[in-house]
């Protein structure tokens, strides 16, 4: 049985964020949660991380561009609507957005999208690009088989 909330633990705990880190939905399908990060790495050195995050979960990469990470947009978006009302359509191209509104803002972001036994796992990392302030994390865990999540 895979625990999302122990898997977005280890995600949070991997990026010194899990103190004060706060689930922002959860779901039996889906679970995403915000956190700050107490390391004081530079913003340079996010991508890094991120591979660092994809191998400790023997993770395999999906390219942010691809037909697959759309598919986990849509299903994202549908694990939600599941439980909130939402009047709008399902935006494909919403990483995208988000990436350069943080961008216009002064911010570096980095995504990783990949793939373990019965999960997608999306980590975004997000600092100023002065080095100002702390990293912030995100992450977003999606159940994409009928593997029985706890």
């Amino acid at each position: 049985m895979i625990d999302l909330k122990v898997l977005a633990g280890d995600v949070m705990g991997y990026y010194k964020a899990f103190q004060g880190s706060r689930a922002a939905f959860v779901s039996d399908d889906l679970l995403i949660v915000r956190g700050k990060s107490t390391l004081r790495d530079s913003y340079k050195t996010m991508p890094e991380k991120l591979d660092g995050i994809m191998k400790f979960f023997d993770g395999e990469e999906i390219d942010l561009n691809s037909e697959k990470a759309n598919e986990f947009i849509v299903t994202a978006d549908q694990h939600i609507r599941s439980e909130v009302e939402i009047s709008t359509g399902t935006d494909t191209n919403g990483l995208n957005r988000m990436k350069k509104d943080y961008e216009a803002l002064g911010a570096d972001v980095e995504m990783k999208l990949f793939a373990i036994h019965g999960v997608d796992i999306l980590v975004t990392t997000w600092k100023d690009k002065n080095d100002m302030g702390p990293m912030y994390v995100e992450t977003v865990l999606s159940k994409i088989d009928d593997t029985e999540i706890v």
